[in-house]
């Protein structure tokens, strides 16, 4: 495992597409808050794509080896400075899957025109394992992004899914609401523990859903076989 984990050729298929859906997800939160008049994303560095801005140790490196699940530093954001602070940090918060389900489109796009005829073995030549490579990356891009939208979505604090969700409570049940936070943390570690143990992911039935939805069953198949050989 620990060899699948290391290998260079999936490093080089996984680790940009990780690298900058991450990074691309953190600029929309700090970008999303600076627009709506909170200047605290700009003067910590976190109004870039740079990854290094967004890099944490222990997430991020977590992230580039198992491929499917990882973290970035959190954007710093002071709501006391909002216009409307409840809606807008709701909007911050929603900026971050957001972008990843754009994403999760984008490559989705690029993933079924590599599937055409005009991309098979036989026609591509010299070019094919160029072709090869983006049609991993593609088959990548989708499956990582819909996890990371869908995972954020969860009501828990410290996820997006909490202030989005908070953005359409009265005051009184936002208050209420915030007093879960003690024990979103835990809930949300339980759930991490849960899907590597037993396998059991509370995202895994909307994501294939969703899949399922957007590709034809050959494309389906080939985009699970990909992610198969990802995969650690």
């Amino acid at each position: 495992m620990l060899k699948h984990l290391l290998d260079p050729q999936i490093l080089l298929v996984t680790a940009p597409v990780f690298l900058f859906s991450l990074s691309l997800h953190e600029f929309l939160h700090a970008w999303t808050a600076d627009r709506l008049g909170d200047p605290t994303p700009r003067y910590s560095g976190r109004l870039t794509l740079n990854p290094l801005a967004h890099y944490d140790p222990i997430g991020t490196t977590f992230g580039l080896l198992f491929r499917v699940f990882g973290w970035a530093k959190p954007v710093p954001v002071n709501a006391a400075v909002f216009r409307w602070p409840k809606r807008d940090m709701m909007l911050t918060a929603l900026g971050g899957p957001a972008v990843n389900f754009a994403l999760a489109l984008c490559f989705g796009i690029v993933f079924k025109v590599l599937q055409l005829d005009a991309f098979e073995p036989g026609t591509l030549g010299k070019m094919r394992p160029t072709v090869a490579v983006i049609e991993k990356m593609t088959a990548y891009g989708v499956f990582l992004n819909l996890a990371l939208g869908l995972f954020n979505l969860i009501p828990l604090y410290p996820l997006d899914g909490h202030h989005i969700l908070r953005g359409f409570l009265s005051f009184r049940a936002a208050a209420a609401y915030d007093r879960t936070k003690h024990f979103g943390g835990y809930i949300l570690m339980a759930l991490i523990f849960l899907s590597f143990s037993a396998r059991v992911s509370i995202i895994g039935a909307p994501l294939f859903f969703i899949i399922n939805l957007a590709f034809a069953d050959q494309e389906f198949l080939r985009l699970r076989e990909l992610m198969w050989s990802l995969l650690p």
